[in-house]
């Protein structure tokens, strides 16, 4: 079979630099490229640049292009990184994207993903690097600016509410599927490979202030483990909202849903600082205690999430 992407480097990058031209420019400039030097020359334009966020995604661990597309993989990197910095109430601003690959994937193809995502977040690319390999290999860092006081996950206080921005499981309960039959597709499959991150309530947690937030990458009760492992606390769950077709197990310890969990004393300030911007209230899921562990229904959970065998 021909190789998809022949020819050397530089021609390579120079198809590159013209799927995502529009997105290569500074907030404040249409005419000064980010692409092209050693290092792209950031200017805030009254932004304050403060928060910092890097993500790899290996081949064979975070997807297999046995169901994914070159397209969802180049959105979906960008997608995961996004979501970290909308979990500190931040908005996203620039990203840089290395990607080392084989010969047979299609470069041009995981950067029409890439505009994708850049359009939907309102993102911009300062740069990267290309290389080959045996194996493909994405990683992504991202800078995005603070919009209060960045959320950190140690700032959850005993009278705290827990909340979610929304059901989780749908990602892993579409993995399943896609495991099972890689042709299959429907909306399970796409918040596997197309997950959204929710920089949509971003200002609101921002300003409530929310105490302490995470977004949900590894599974729910793991994700919300680090909010009280590093807060001190313990934590009673009162309900756990699986996703449609998802099951119990994929809504507490599926992963990859990339909803936020966050945490405030006040539930009707919440609902109202959501009602306000139109946005989909939150689910109250349980409220933090003194004593250590996670409570289901006044029962111990098992404490689990993803975890790279290391």
């Amino acid at each position: 079979m021909k190789p998809i992407h022949t020819g050397n480097e530089f021609e390579k990058l120079n198809e590159i630099f013209q799927t995502i031209s529009q997105f290569a420019f500074a907030f404040n400039s249409d005419v000064d490229s980010l692409l092209g030097d050693d290092c792209a020359i950031i200017d805030g334009a009254g932004q304050n640049i403060d928060l910092f966020a890097s993500d790899l995604m290996a081949e064979g661990i975070h997807f297999s292009r046995l169901y994914y597309t070159p397209a969802e993989i180049g959105y979906k990197s960008i997608s995961v990184n996004v979501s970290d910095i909308a979990a500190m109430g931040g908005m996203p601003r620039y990203v840089t994207i290395a990607i080392a690959c084989p010969k047979d994937f299609d470069i041009t193809n995981f950067y029409v993903g890439v505009k994708a995502a850049c359009q939907e977040y309102n993102l911009r690319v300062a740069g990267g690097d290309l290389s080959s390999s045996e194996n493909l290999f994405v990683s992504v860092a991202i800078l995005g600016s603070s919009i209060g006081q960045p959320i950190k996950r140690s700032t959850a206080t005993v009278n705290d509410h827990i909340f979610l921005t929304g059901p989780t499981g749908a990602s892993a309960a579409g993995l399943e599927l896609l495991q099972q039959d890689p042709s299959s597709s429907g909306p399970l499959q796409r918040s596997h490979k197309l997950p959204k991150a929710r920089v949509d309530v971003a200002a609101v947690i921002a300003r409530l202030p929310a105490n302490s937030a995470i977004d949900v990458s590894d599974g729910l009760i793991g994700d919300l483990n680090h909010i009280c492992t590093q807060s001190n606390l313990g934590a009673v769950i009162e309900t756990m909202p699986a996703a449609e077709g998802a099951t119990l197990e994929h809504c507490m310890y599926g992963g990859e849903d990339y909803e936020i969990i966050f945490t405030h004393p006040n539930p009707e300030l919440v609902m109202e600082s959501f009602s306000e911007q139109n946005i989909s209230l939150p689910i109250v899921i349980g409220r933090f205690r003194e004593t250590k562990g996670i409570l289901y229904r006044n029962k111990p959970l098992v404490v689990k999430g993803y975890a790279h065998d290391l």
